[in-house]
């Protein structure tokens, strides 16, 4: 089994095929990519059983969930009462609302009100120009780019110097009337899961919110997430996900796709049906899929074991 990157993907769906346009074989190494991992198992009669997560598809991750936010930005009076601070990046939200806002050489503020991702105010002539800020965390953090839901819920990592509270999943409304009831900075104890606006230029984003929002100290959780895949292109450097143990399955899923296309035969299409119950077989034996198990022993109780006959 060896790695193959998209490219020598490509290269060998050409040999094959003859054909050597530009993006033709990558259309039919992205088609058999998508099937490969769509892992649906056509032994499987069960529709329920037939879908296999990968386990390359459920990767750990790491949050900093972090206690304070910083940036620049220049504060303008209004001549009537309140400091206008425009920021140069996207830095507030209106849970900053209350916080106290710290000005490099200038001075600690109260935010009275939120206006926009880069604009608060402040009360009081407390004009200053590109000073640097710090102000508490808003609670609010991206998940990864390819973030695709969560398969474990966070977890904080142990530390002898923070407390740790177990992570309770709640609704995005839950977690937006914790911040209406109370302006509180403490350890996080509750969090969910919301869908960033959607921009066409990237796709679709995911946010993870905590309350209460952390207080004076940084704090570490793991998770693991469903991973949503990126379309291959025709790189050298660019891997499959899965790796050395999959290359083959997919490049035969690639043919097999081609010939559907072109031919009546089926020989890369029993050839794929092949290499990919291995790949399911050889996946599901990396990470058990149904629960713990005792160790040293997978079947029923023993006689006078757990309550075995």
């Amino acid at each position: 089994m060896l790695a193959m990157t998209a490219a020598s993907l490509c290269d060998q769906v050409e040999d094959v095929t003859g054909i050597t346009t530009e993006g033709h074989a990558l259309r039919y190494v992205n088609l058999g990519y998508d099937r490969f991992l769509s892992g649906l198992d056509p032994r499987e009669e069960s529709e329920a059983n037939a879908r296999h997560t990968w386990t390359f598809l459920m990767p750990l991750a790491e949050l900093t969930i972090s206690y304070q936010v910083d940036g620049t930005a220049t504060g303008v009076y209004d001549a009537s009462k309140y400091t206008v601070i425009t920021a140069t990046a996207s830095k507030f939200e209106p849970s900053h609302v209350g916080d106290t806002i710290v000005v490099a050489s200038t001075g600690s503020y109260t935010i009275v009100k939120w206006v926009s991702a880069t604009v608060v105010w402040i009360l009081g002539d407390n004009a200053f120009a590109g000073k640097t800020f710090t102000l508490p965390t808003s609670g609010i953090y991206d998940l990864p780019a390819n973030f695709g839901g969560l398969v474990d819920k966070p977890v904080p990592v142990y530390s002898t110097t923070e407390e740790r509270r177990r992570l309770q999943e709640v609704f995005p409304e839950d977690i937006l009337r914790d911040w209406a009831r109370e302006n509180r900075l403490d350890t996080p104890g509750r969090f969910a899961i919301t869908s960033k606006t959607f921009d066409s230029a990237v796709g679709q984003r995911y946010r993870i919110m905590f309350s209460p929002r952390a207080d004076t100290i940084d704090r570490l959780v793991r998770y693991r997430y469903v991973v949503i895949p990126a379309a291959l292109t025709d790189s050298t450097i660019v891997y499959p996900l899965g790796g050395a143990i999959h290359a083959h399955t997919i490049l035969m899923a690639a043919l097999a796709e081609f010939e559907a296309r072109h031919t009546q035969g089926g020989f890369y299409e029993s050839k794929y049906q092949r290499a990919f119950a291995a790949s399911i077989d050889h996946d599901k034996g990396i990470i058990a899929t149904r629960g713990p198990q005792a160790v040293g022993y997978d079947g029923p109780s023993a006689p006078g074991v757990n309550g075995g006959r």
